[in-house]
């Protein structure tokens, strides 16, 4: 569990300059990553401002195995009800820009 915003962020940027080595394992013909199967505590995200980047966002988040989309806050309920339905966010999880203060009691969302 990370405890504290630079924690995140070291390992964020972590991520970040690996991605590049990663590709390029894969070019070799290798389609297993060397810490596949690493198991370990799954990042549970809240998504918030429902636009394009949230999208690429998402779909990022759909491959990945350590993280997982648990809550999203948008001002408008159409999206609400469309993107919760799509990713399986219960309503509990669901929040509008009046009342988003809240997600920091949600036991289910780790990070915005």
């Amino acid at each position: 569990m990370m405890n504290s915003r630079r924690d995140f962020l070291q390992k964020l940027a972590a991520s970040a300059i690996a991605m590049p080595f990663l590709s390029s394992y894969h070019a070799f013909g290798k389609t297993e990553l060397p810490f596949a199967s690493h198991q370990g505590p799954t990042l549970r995200v809240a998504l918030m401002g429902l636009g394009g980047y949230a999208s690429r966002v998402a779909e990022a988040i759909q491959s990945c195995k350590r993280a997982k989309i648990t809550g999203l806050i948008s001002g408008t309920p159409a999206k609400l009800q469309e993107w919760g339905t799509k990713y399986q966010v219960p309503e509990k999880s669901r929040y509008n820009y009046e009342n988003f203060d809240n997600v920091k009691d949600n036991p289910d969302i780790d990070a915005v």
